[in-house]
């Protein structure tokens, strides 16, 4: 992810690891996120971040715990049975309700 210059950031100073900050995150002088100590960022490491709404806007279905997904099934008026059976009815959900 790259810092968003047409939103609000702040820039840090005396720090070596990074450079910027926006939204709880951290940016090195090419923009690119890092975790606190400097290092990339990689998929797993990725915080889970939220939209205005509070709703969760970087989070894939696939990634979700069985548990969690079996909510969001119940939830939209599904039966549930497994994982794989529970995301392929999400996929289908004209405008399914995530919040859980």
């Amino acid at each position: 992810m790259k810092l968003d210059r047409s939103r609000p950031f702040g820039e840090v100073f005396g720090n070596a690891a990074w450079r910027y900050m926006q939204d709880d995150k951290f940016f090195n002088v090419m923009e690119d996120e890092v975790l606190e100590n400097g290092d990339p960022v990689k998929g797993s490491d990725r915080k889970m971040s939220r939209d205005e709404h509070g709703q969760a806007d970087n989070v894939k279905l696939e990634d979700l715990s069985w548990r969690a997904v079996k909510k969001l099934v119940e939830k939209n008026g599904g039966n549930w049975t497994n994982k794989a059976e529970g995301l392929m009815f999400l996929s289908k959900v004209e405008s399914p309700d995530f919040e859980v």
